[in-house]
Parts: C-alpha cells; sequence; structure tokens
C-alpha cells in the first residue's frame, strides 16, 4: 500500500509474504534501502496479517508499516538482520538475507508550471488557440476544473471539466 511504485504518502506498507508460517520476526530484522531524502525513513511496527491457528504468533504473511520522509527518494525493505530469531514451526531458521522486494519512488516535491502557450501578456492571439500548460515533471489529470480568466478583470473566460478530454 499504495498500490503503485510512485507516491507522496505520509506512509507506505510493505507485505512481507514467506513460503509457510514463520515466528520470530520484527523491526529490528528490517532495514530499509533509501536514497535521497527517504533516508530518514523509521519502521513503525511489523504485525502478522495471516495468522496460522497452529502456532500462535506466526503467520505467512507480515505487514511492515513505514514511515517515509518529507523529502524525494527511493525506499525498500531488506529482510537482513537478526535471521536466526525467524524459523518455522518445526524450529528451522530463515535462509537469507532477502533484498529485492518491492520499492516505492517517494515524491514529496510538487509541480510547477514552468510555461504556458500562448504566453501570459501575448498580444493579438487567435480566437482559438489551443492552451498549453508545461509541468516541471509529467502529471496526471484529477478531478475539477480548469478555470481560464480574464487578465484585465480577473473574471472568469471560461471553465473546462478536467474529465471532459478537453484537458
Amino acid at each position: 500500500v499504495p498500490a503503485q511504485a510512485g507516491t507522496n504518502a505520509a506512509e507506505v506498507t510493505f507485505a512481507v509474504t514467506f513460503s509457510e508460517p514463520v515466528l520470530g520476526l520484527g523491526p529490528a530484522n528490517f532495514a530499509l534501502d533509501a536514497t535521497g531524502g527517504q533516508a530518514k525513513a523509521v519502521i513503525l511496527e511489523v504485525l502478522p496479517t495471516g495468522i496460522d491457528w497452529k502456532l500462535q504468533g506466526a503467520a505467512d504473511v507480515w505487514t511492515v508499516r513505514v514511515q517515509t520522509d518529507t523529502e524525494d527518494g527511493l525506499l525498500s525493505l531488506d529482510l537482513a538482520h537478526n535471521l536466526t530469531t525467524i524459523h518455522d514451526s518445526g524450529s528451522n531458521t530463515l535462509q537469507g538475507p532477502l533484498t529485492d522486494g518491492q520499492s516505492y519512488d517517494v515524491d514529496r516535491t510538487p509541480p510547477t508550471v514552468s510555461a504556458l502557450e500562448p504566453a501570459t501578456g501575448t498580444d493579438e492571439v487567435p480566437l482559438a488557440p489551443p492552451l498549453v500548460v508545461t509541468f516541471s515533471e509529467p502529471v496526471f489529470a484529477g478531478v475539477g476544473n480548469v478555470t481560464v480568466l480574464n487578465a484585465t478583470d480577473e473574471s472568469v473566460f471560461e471553465t473546462i471539466p478536467v474529465s471532459g478530454g478537453a484537458v
């Protein structure tokens, strides 16, 4: 969680799946592999979510909640420490480490408008030119409207719904 690899979420959740239920897993078993501003991300909790009824506290799926940092960077989760504490019902210890799980591209920098066409203040613009906005990074249409204002008196010239295909 979230489902996509790119996010600006304050928290991300990793699901760590084992081939069978295991015991002995905790925050100390994990290491955050982070670049850029995500070097300050913190593991909040490690919880069993796929409980095995025969072995109390064991699970084949564990949820790891991570608080992301306020800056951009890549974030992934490694299972790399104290692996001998993790074992199955037969006391077989985990063979590892695991360093190839999902990663998140945490993007906390909002996009900015880098260019408008026609440019603000342009004279003698054709009556129906395409209006082009160039952003500092790729953006996706959400919901709502684009409102075009009359520069002379700030009145609404046109309102264009984002979901109508014109944007």
